[in-house]
């Protein structure tokens, strides 16, 4: 008897003698390839249909951040004037005071602007945030309230300065430092 090249299953020439096992096996085997083939299948099925809904997902948040950016930049320019955003990065000098101020230059005049560092000790991880406001008074003498941090606001830049420490002053040495600025072009 010969078999097939795949599954080896009976091929039977005119002399052989023709046996129940013979079927019995041959059955087995395409029951259990028709099986695997069916689990595959059934498997790659499951798996895009966790793809579509993982991709619905995103869509639908990616409409939701369209929908908000749409809201909030549909006023722009109705004031006279047009938003504008810059964002960046400073590596810290460990300076502090009134003669060593940090300074964040803009292509146009600020209006706020957030900074954020991070910084690891003793196995934990802290991040500090530090949000400037244009003609919003913190303190007396434009000192934000418990840091001893002075705010001088220019058209084009925002300097700020601790007489403490380089830290509160976001300065310290040897830290990266990020900060986004809003403002806006004058009218």
């Amino acid at each position: 008897m010969e078999h097939t090249e795949n599954y080896q299953l009976p091929r039977w020439v005119e002399s052989d003698r023709i046996l129940m096992e013979d079927f019995n096996q041959a059955m087995a085997a395409i029951d259990t390839g028709i099986k695997a083939a069916q689990d595959t299948a059934d498997g790659g099925a499951a798996a895009a249909e966790t793809a579509q809904i993982t991709a619905d997902r995103a869509e639908g948040k990616a409409d939701a951040a369209n929908t908000t950016l749409a809201a909030l930049t549909a006023g722009l320019g109705t004031g006279g004037s047009n938003c504008r955003i810059q964002w960046g990065s400073y590596q810290g000098s460990g300076t502090y005071g009134s003669g060593n101020p940090t300074v964040i230059a803009c292509a146009f005049k600020p209006v706020a602007v957030f900074l954020q560092y991070e910084t690891t000790t003793n196995l934990s991880l802290g991040q500090y945030f530090h949000i400037l406001l244009r003609d919003i008074t913190l303190a007396p003498s434009g000192d934000m309230q418990g840091t001893g941090l002075h705010i001088t606001w220019s058209d084009n830049s925002v300097a700020f300065y601790s007489e403490s420490n380089s830290a509160l002053q976001f300065n310290s040495g040897n830290y990266t430092y990020r900060y986004v600025a809003f403002g806006c072009d004058e009218a």
